[in-house]
This record gives structure tokens, C-alpha cells and sequence, in this order.
């Protein structure tokens, strides 16, 4: 008896809507695309597949598709660390927005936005209720003083480390 190996996800048509797509398509399928990531159905084999996709998206040349797929995924618990680092490398306008509200970030993400972060990010993360030990630590041992002066929230700081 063998096990048979799950068909993965085509994603040539989706390629070539991020390559030749217009805006507006290029805008759709990062809705879509979304839903996909955030459906729980979502059999783990098209959810891989679909992850270089969503980064090209993350990258689109224009901005308010990069904005459009940024406000659709701040609302996952769980996104790839691909998604979640070019998002946050973007321009401000879509950055700022997504670190603010994203519950993609665990500890580790949080501490690793603190050391290659410019100030603007740094300082939302500080500000974030549910930041981490780890990150708090990070600001406070290594931090400019400028990023230690913050108001940081730790209303919720997570006391056990994910």
C-alpha cells in the first residue's frame, strides 16, 4: 500500500497575474490570496505553494497593491516569516500600519524588527501591548535611548516566550 502524494497548487496562472496582471487583478488575487492563507481548510500543501506568491505581491512595484495585501493579512495569527519581513521592509505607508496591528508577530519577529529595524519601526514595537521579555530586554539593554523613552506598553507583556 503507498501513499500518494498531495497534488500541490498550480500557481502558473497566479504567477502571471503578478507578472502581467493590472493593478486591479493584481489587487484581487492578494485578496484571495488571503483568504486562502486564512482559511483553515486550506490543506498545508497549497499553503506552501502559494507563499512565494504572496511575497511577490509583497513586493508589487505599486504600493496600494503592496498596502491592499498588507491590510488583508494583518488580521492572520500565523504568517510565513517571508510575508511578514517584506511587509515590514517596505515603505512606511504599508509598514508602519501592518506592525501596528499584526498578530503575526511572535517575540522572536519582535526582537528581530528591534535589531534591523530603522527607529520608526522600532518604535511601534515598543509600543505594541504584547510585546515580549525578550523584546523588552532587547530595548532596554540595546536600544538608543531615544527607543528606551518610549511610553511602552506592557499591558500585555507575554511573560512565557513563543
Amino acid at each position: 500500500m503507498s501513499k500518494k502524494k498531495p497534488q500541490s497548487l498550480d500557481v502558473t496562472i497566479l504567477n502571471e497575474v503578478v507578472g502581467t496582471g493590472s493593478v486591479e487583478q493584481r489587487t484581487a488575487l492578494a485578496r484571495q490570496l488571503a483568504e486562502l492563507l486564512n482559511d483553515p481548510q486550506t490543506p498545508s500543501g497549497e499553503t506552501a505553494a502559494i507563499i512565494p506568491v504572496v511575497v511577490a505581491l509583497a513586493v508589487d512595484p505599486v504600493v496600494s497593491v503592496r498596502k491592499h495585501l498588507a491590510g488583508q493579512l494583518v488580521r492572520l495569527g500565523r504568517l510565513h516569516a517571508d510575508i511578514v519581513f517584506a511587509i515590514v521592509a517596505d515603505v512606511d505607508e504599508v509598514a508602519l500600519d501592518f506592525l501596528r496591528k499584526t498578530r503575526s508577530l511572535d517575540t522572536g519577529r519582535m526582537v528581530a524588527v528591534l535589531k534591523a529595524g530603522d527607529f520608526a519601526r522600532q518604535e511601534v514595537i515598543a509600543m505594541r501591548g504584547d510585546i515580549g521579555i525578550t523584546a523588552v530586554t532587547e530595548i532596554t539593554e540595546r536600544g538608543s535611548a531615544e527607543l528606551a523613552a518610549c511610553p511602552v506598553s506592557y499591558t500585555h507583556l507575554r511573560a512565557h516566550e513563543t
